[in-house]
This record gives C-alpha cells, sequence and structure tokens, in this order.
C-alpha cells in the first residue's frame, strides 16, 4: 500500500506486489506478466483507515 503524498488517498501495486509468509517471516516481490495496475486506488478513505488502526 502506498500512502500519497497529498492525502488523496491509498493505492496497492498490482503489478508487483510484496507477498510476505508469516510463518517463516519471509518476504517476496512477485512481477505478474498481465496488464495489471502500478496505482489502483484503494475505496476507503485515509481517515477511516487511521479510525480503525
Amino acid at each position: 500500500v502506498v500512502v500519497s503524498k497529498n492525502n488523496k488517498g491509498l493505492t496497492l501495486n498490482l503489478k508487483a506486489p510484496i507477498v510476505i509468509n508469516l510463518e517463516d517471516r519471509t518476504g517476496r516481490q512477485v512481477v505478474a506478466n498481465g496488464d495489471l495496475s502500478l496505482d489502483q486506488q484503494l475505496d476507503h478513505t485515509l481517515a477511516t483507515l487511521k479510525k480503525s488502526a
């Protein structure tokens, strides 16, 4: 998840997400071959997410 500098929301990198294995505490970046977005907008606002944290 990337937080924008101008507080317009959060985006996800769907083309090359980082996948984390919680059991052995390792992570890998997986690069997809498909036509996926580098900055997919999330529907939640930053204020809503801060309240739930």
